[in-house]
């Protein structure tokens, strides 16, 4: 439900901002040790972006190292993906490791905004 709803509200916002987007991609990075490769990408706007080079490489990105210790965590940090033909695309990115809601301790995630538009203030505020 939560991945439909932000689709949607993406979707939205996409039409909204039309030709000169704010954003290019919004991909969700999800951190599973129990797996293979842990690092997966969970979901991505629009989804005819997945497949592009710089968003699959995301997830190494989003999480570089090899394993998360047990510490509760929180962080925002930016990085630049160049693209073959040398334009660039800023990543904004919200990470959270082993949250606690209640009870119950999340999985690592990560939210990735991508957009040409360089200002970390302002996506850090989103």
């Amino acid at each position: 439900k939560q991945v439909q709803f932000l689709d949607s509200m993406l979707r939205r916002a996409s039409t909204i901002t039309s030709k000169n987007n704010l954003f290019d991609t919004f991909a969700v990075i999800t951190w599973d040790s129990s797996a293979a490769e842990p690092r997966a990408l969970a979901f991505c706007h629009p989804q005819a972006h997945r497949e592009e080079r710089s968003v699959m490489s995301l997830p190494l990105f989003c999480f570089p190292e090899d394993t998360i210790g047990n510490d509760e965590v929180s962080e925002d940090f930016s990085f630049v993906l160049t693209k073959g033909d040398g334009s660039k695309r800023w990543a904004f990115c919200r990470r959270y490791l082993n949250q606690k809601e209640g009870s119950i301790w999340t999985a690592p995630v990560c939210y990735c905004v991508t957009s040409e538009i360089s200002s970390t203030s302002f996506f850090s505020e989103l």
